[in-house]
């Protein structure tokens, strides 16, 4: 399931950013879990996007900078392993300037 989660995560970053740009992946131990971060400096989104996108009600699927198609489902399941191990899932997105996904998920003791 982890590597689907950042298969999709990676892949929608590059899928969403301008050809030759750079995609940053973090690991970061916070109060007994790990915080990943999947961050890119492509088209972003606005509020009302990032509202919806976590929502089976709200499946939509939008066009790739070089005309990649989706399904508008990655995100759901990715969404659904992380809550299925415990974690959250969130995003931070400016217009034109990227998107940040995090996630969490908890460590073994």
């Amino acid at each position: 399931m982890l590597k689907t989660i950042l298969r999709n995560f990676i892949s929608n970053a590059i899928k969403f950013s301008p050809q030759g740009s750079t995609i940053r992946v973090e690991a970061t131990e916070k109060n007994n879990e790990v915080e990943i971060l999947i961050s890119d400096k492509g088209i972003g989104m606005d509020e009302d996007t990032m509202a919806t996108i976590f929502k089976m009600d709200n499946v939509v699927s939008n066009e790739g900078t070089n005309g990649e198609i989706g399904y508008g489902f990655g995100l759901l399941i990715c969404k659904d392993y992380i809550e299925q191990h415990q974690g959250r899932v969130w995003c931070d997105s400016t217009i034109n300037q990227g998107s940040d996904f995090y996630f969490t998920l908890p460590l073994k003791k």
